[in-house]
């Protein structure tokens, strides 16, 4: 995913902003927060609204969804390196988007796997089940781990 990112910043370790310039200037907001499995965190991202809430539903359509894409790549990058040894869990807010992230992970996959180890979560027999990601985008991922290659 090596493209064009915007500009990101911090004020503490758990939260990220940066504004998206496509049709229209929109204040994106990625946030981490831990699990209640020791070393796994979950990803948010959304738009921050006017009230100061976040939604993660809301579709942009700002015209620049790669280069956002991108940017959440490097602030994840960015986190993971700070915190060496955790995994970040992410998914869509539907499975529609959770397809979607899987496709962006399967066409940059050989990039990808120089640098993390993604693994994917899948209901089996009822069961939630961590597995190795697969290039197979047939299969109906919940979500998406992701942690540094040690």
């Amino acid at each position: 995913m090596n493209s064009e990112i915007y500009q990101f910043e911090s004020s503490n370790i758990y939260e990220y902003r940066f504004k998206s310039l496509g049709k229209r200037i929109i204040t994106k907001v990625v946030q981490f927060a831990p699990l209640n499995i020791q070393g796994y965190y979950n990803l948010g991202f959304g738009d921050l609204l006017e009230n100061g809430l976040i939604d993660d539903n809301i579709e942009s359509n700002n015209n620049d969804l790669k280069k956002v894409i991108s940017t959440i790549g490097a602030i994840l990058f960015n986190f993971l390196q700070q915190n060496p040894g955790i995994k970040v869990f992410f998914h869509g807010s539907n499975q529609q988007r959770t397809k979607v992230y899987g496709l962006i992970i399967k066409r940059n996959y050989k990039e990808l796997k120089n640098n993390y180890v993604i693994t994917s979560l899948l209901k089996i027999d009822g069961i939630l089940v961590e597995i190795p990601f697969d290039l197979d985008d047939s299969k109906n991922y919940l979500g998406f781990f992701i942690k540094l290659n040690s």
